[in-house]
């Protein structure tokens, strides 16, 4: 479990979002600080996934704010969201990896393209060198060295989910958000992934994890949040959450999971 500062680096404040009339984020608060793990856990439609996306606003919110960093508020329509969304790592819940490139690419596709974008004058090759170096460096970290020139179409779902989170570490985010990394997985391959995480945890990471791993997160978690129809109905350290839920809600939640 990570100790944590009190620099808050990304503050969500009155989040809401509907689609189609339907109030899927109500009025969401929180504050996350640096070295942070949160877990966020929940029924299945309570909002969860919606309010991760809206962190890097993969969905727009309708109202409310995100505010990441140096007091640049994303959820403004006028900031360039690409400039700000590289702070951000994203892993899926499906990999989404580019499956007509290699891993090595896939891990070295963003690093690039965000260096001649930020130094157009500097030597194309250069850069890619340096990309790929450190993409070896990380693939070595989760011993896939020998994937480095392997199509995800041959690797198997636990080494397709470490190899995006290797690519958005790539991009030496800030903060990385996790959407449910381990539910497409089959059962043998989650504790290799959840691994990962646990390592990312404990080197510091800022995260926030969509997680159904009741007892990853009671772990790894420094703060638990329970999302119930929109809202957040708790949050609180792990030991508080699960040991001594306050809401009817959480208790009948945990009941069923643990």
């Amino acid at each position: 479990m990570n100790d944590t500062n009190n620099e808050v680096i990304l503050s969500v404040q009155h989040l809401k979002k509907t689609f189609n009339k339907l109030e899927v984020l109500k009025d969401v608060s929180i504050d996350i600080s640096k070295g942070d793990v949160v877990a966020v856990i929940g029924p299945s439609g309570c909002g969860k996934s919606t309010f991760l996306r809206c962190l890097n606003c993969l969905e727009d919110p309708d109202d409310g704010s995100v505010i990441i960093f140096d007091n640049v508020n994303i959820a403004d329509v006028r900031i360039d969201i690409n400039e700000h969304r590289r702070n951000m790592g994203m892993v899926f819940q499906h990999f989404n990896l580019f499956e007509n490139k290699t891993v090595l690419e896939n891990i070295t596709l963003g690093p690039i393209n965000a260096a001649l974008k930020k130094n157009k004058k500097a030597s194309k090759k250069a850069i890619v060198e340096e990309a790929k170096t450190k993409a070896m460096t990380l693939l070595e970290r989760i011993g896939l060295v020998d994937k480095a020139n392997a199509y995800p179409s041959t690797l198997s779902g636990g080494q397709k989910q470490r190899i995006a989170i290797v690519r958005a570490l790539a991009m030496d985010p800030k903060v990385i958000l996790f959407d449910e990394p381990t539910s497409a997985l089959d059962p043998e391959m989650v504790g290799e992934v959840l691994q990962l995480i646990k390592e990312l945890a404990q080197s510091g990471m800022t995260m926030v994890i969509v997680t159904h791993e009741m007892g990853f997160a009671k772990e790894v978690a420094n703060k638990v949040v329970f999302f119930n129809e929109g809202i957040i109905e708790e949050e609180g350290n792990p030991k508080e959450v699960f040991a001594n839920p306050q809401s009817v809600r959480l208790k009948d939640f945990l009941s069923k999971v643990l």
